[in-house]
Formats: C-alpha cells, structure tokens, sequence
C-alpha cells in the first residue's frame, strides 16, 4: 500500500515557510525584497506545477483495480449473476429450450483417451461424467464434483454443445453459494492470446463490454478484480471456430492461465478439438472431456410426439414408420 503524507504535515511546513519567508523579507530593504520575492514566486510556480505533473501520473500509474473495496465486488458479482441470469433465461425462451423439454441426449466421457488429461487429475476415481442434457441438477452436480470444475463439451455439428453449456450455466446459478464464481458465457472468437496472454486479462475486457452497467456502477476496475480474482466461471463457447493455429495457441493460453482453483466450461466440434490438440501438443489440464451417447430412435420418436400437438395438423406417420424401421 502506498504511504500518504498527513494533512497535518503539510499544514506544519507551510507554516514554517512563511515563518521564514517573513523572518528573512523583515531584515532587507524594500527593493532587494521585491526582486527576491519575484525569483521565489517563480521558484514556487514552477515547483508547484512539478508537484501537480507527478500527483497526475502517480494517479495514473494506480491500478483502477486497486481501489475497489470488498464491498464494492461483493455488489458487481451480484450485480453481475443477475445480468447473466436474466439474459440466458430470455435466450432459452428464444431457443425453446423447454418447450416442452430439452431433447434427452445423453453425455458420457470421450472414448478417445488423447483428448483428455490423466482421469486422477481430473475426478474421484472410478471416473465418471454420464448426465442428460434434461436433467440439469444431476449436471450440476456432476460438474461440482470434478476437482478443478474444469469441462470441455464436444460432439459433431448440432449435437447440443452450447444447449448443454446454457443449460449448465443456469442451473449453476439457480442453485450457486455464496462462495461460487457466477459463470458467464462468451464466444472464443474475440480472444487473440497474441494481445491478451491470460484469459482474465481478456475476460475482464469482454465483461467491461457485455455488461456495461458494471462499469459506470461501480468504476472501471471492477471488472478486471472479478475477472481476475476467481468470481467467474468462463463458458466458452466454439473453439471450433477459430483458425487452426489459433486453436492451439488458446490451449497453451488457457492452461497457462488457470491457478488451480480456477475452473471452466468449453464447447467445441469433435474434428477441431483433435486438430487443436496435436497442433498445442497438449490438452486441457485437468479438464473432463465429454461427448454425446446417439439418440435411440425410440427416443427420437418419443421426443417428437411430445413435440407435436395431440392432434397433429398434419401426418407424421411416415417418419415415425421411418424411425421404428431403422430407415429415416
């Protein structure tokens, strides 16, 4: 912490000064008094002007994040869990998430064993991650019992990646601690670890910029102290959609930037994770990797149905002919 002169301090040597500026100015003659008076008033403009120049790059050089209080995070990071919650609850509307349910996929750990860090750095042993995409407290809790609360989602194209990611960060929130970090769900696409080396660096900027209010309610370094002092999950959505070696440099990037209590969630296509995992030469630290179980067409057919209205307005006989038969 910076040591502050007290204002008593500088009372006291001014004071003094003009003690000894009326002590001197009483033993000469006027007009040596008036040339003397001249030099030092120019002596004391310029040392004051010194003085402001240094107090306005000393303020500068203070770390905005330096002056937030405790108080002060406690109030953004709610602040901040209720922005969250507000925006993906209105975007699950949007994406019918629950009308009338979330499909029943089943998610289970990789079968490719280099995808995925050691299992006893990962989770109690035996090692197990199989949880359905409508059962979200059993997701939750799941994700709560890794060690590092570290997941990467993967599967092909339309397998329900970011459904899976939304429906976890919900239910985190709906059922968060105190103590918890409030997940925030951004797209990888913006992070160029070539202008932000740490994620949180980068984190604090997206948080700045996604969530305004944070920042002209509580002042600009806020973001950067809840970023970087474990008060949010990163849900970080496509990794498949970034260029080859942007991939792998995202790797390297992230897994030099966690402590070890620092967690994450991660959505990327099963063909770009393995490409980004050869060309970082490494994978995610201790991170769960898991992939989706194939829809039974049983399943399938039942979904449907539940879907469609009682009476449908139109027949839907040949799919479900198609599906029971192996042939859609």
């Amino acid at each position: 912490m910076r040591r502050r002169v007290p204002t008593w301090a500088g009372i006291i040597l001014f004071v003094g000064a003009m003690a000894g500026m009326l002590l001197h100015f009483g033993r000469i003659d006027l007009e040596t008094a008036d040339r003397r008076a001249s030099v030092l008033g120019a002596f004391v403009a310029v040392a004051g002007f010194a003085l402001a120049v240094h107090g306005t790059l000393r303020d500068r050089r203070t770390p905005e994040s330096s002056l937030v209080t405790g108080e002060t995070v406690q109030a953004a990071r709610e602040a901040l869990g209720r922005l969250v919650a507000e925006q993906w609850r209105a975007e699950s509307r949007v994406r019918s998430l629950s009308d009338p349910h979330p499909i029943p996929v089943r998610w289970r750990l990789t079968e490719d064993a280099g995808l995925m860090d050691h299992p006893h750095l990962v989770g109690p042993e035996p090692l197990r991650f199989t949880v359905s995409s409508g059962q979200g407290a059993e997701l939750a809790e799941t994700f709560r019992n890794l060690y590092r609360r570290r997941l990467v989602i993967t599967g092909g194209p339309g397998s329900g990646k970011t459904t899976l990611a939304v429906r976890l960060l919900l239910e985190l929130l709906d059922s968060a601690t105190p103590e918890e970090p409030v997940p925030v769900l951004v797209t990888l696409t913006g992070w160029d670890p070539a202008v932000h080396p740490r994620l949180h660096e980068w984190l604090a900027v997206r948080l700045a910029r996604d969530y305004p209010v944070l920042t002209s309610a509580f002042g600009g370094g806020v973001t950067g102290v809840l970023a970087g002092q474990g008060h949010v999950l990163p849900v970080l959505d496509g990794l498949d959609e970034l260029t080859g070696e942007h991939r792998g440099a995202v790797i390297r990037a992230l897994n030099a930037s966690l402590a070890d209590r620092d967690g994450f969630v991660l959505t990327s296509r099963a063909d770009e994770l393995a490409e980004a995992v050869a060309e970082a030469g490494d994978v995610f630290t201790a991170a769960a990797v898991i992939a989706p179980r194939p829809l039974s067409p049983a399943a399938v057919a039942a979904y449907l149905r539940a879907c469609l209205p009682p009476r449908p307005r139109h027949s839907w006989s040949p799919v479900f002919t198609a599906l029971a038969e192996g042939t859609a």
